[in-house]
């Protein structure tokens, strides 16, 4: 698996399938969801180096809390 924690996340949150979370587990945020810290994380779509952070309209976003999060820097994640 690319995502292991979003693979653990799915597993234990629909264990018979379905889910789709591209966010790792990295604590992102403050805030905590209803929907087990779906808001934590780095949306791994979107920590690629090709046009990083070029801007907000692009799809991604620099604050942590986002479901778009893009990371602290391009590729930063190890996943």
């Amino acid at each position: 698996s690319l995502n292991p924690d979003g693979w653990a996340w799915n597993e234990r949150r629909w264990p018979r399938g379905g889910g789709m979370k591209r966010k790792n587990g990295l604590r992102t945020c403050s805030r905590r969801s209803a929907d087990d810290q779906i808001t934590d994380g780095v949306d791994l779509n979107r920590n690629f180096g090709f046009q990083w952070g070029y801007t907000q309209e692009a799809g991604s976003s620099g604050r942590g809390c986002d479901e778009e999060y893009r990371g602290a820097a391009a590729f930063s994640e190890p996943e």
